[in-house]
């Protein structure tokens, strides 16, 4: 019988931590202009971001997803589809039978915070934008 009070003090003690931890999520406005060459299948343009830091830490790093970027023969997607026991059928072997002209592409020209230019590095479907200065939680970029 004394087994019972214990474990629901357990799962007392647990709720009430969970209760206690503050939900947060970081927040992007995006604004796109973006243009497409209908001849040469190619899309060009540019993003505005206003990013507001809402984390209780201040950040570092930026980190944004360029999924073109898989569609390359030798990619990580294109390895993955061809080495799972159970690939998408719709995908298969079709990455890595692409022509150049056929590859998917997303490259960063430049990045600016705050109207200074930053550090950055792809890493095939990501980019990595280290910031000049820390954003402080709260703050706004």
């Amino acid at each position: 019988m004394k087994k019972i009070p214990f474990l629901f003090s357990i799962i007392a003690a647990l709720a009430s931590i969970s209760a206690n931890a503050q939900y947060w999520q970081q927040r992007a406005d995006y604004k796109i202009d973006v243009s497409l060459d209908h001849t040469t299948h190619k899309f060009e343009g540019k993003e505005s971001i206003n990013y507001i830091n809402n984390s209780p830490d201040a950040i570092t790093h930026l980190y944004f997803h360029l999924y073109f970027n898989a569609f390359q023969p030798g990619s990580a997607m294109d390895i993955r589809s061809l080495s799972i026991a159970d690939p998408d059928p719709r995908v298969g072997d079709r990455i890595s039978k692409l022509k150049p002209e056929e590859y998917g592409h997303q490259h960063a020209k430049f990045v600016k915070v705050n109207g200074k230019n930053q550090v950055f590095q792809e890493n095939e479907t990501i980019l990595e934008v280290t910031l000049d200065k820390p954003l402080s939680a709260g703050a706004k970029a």
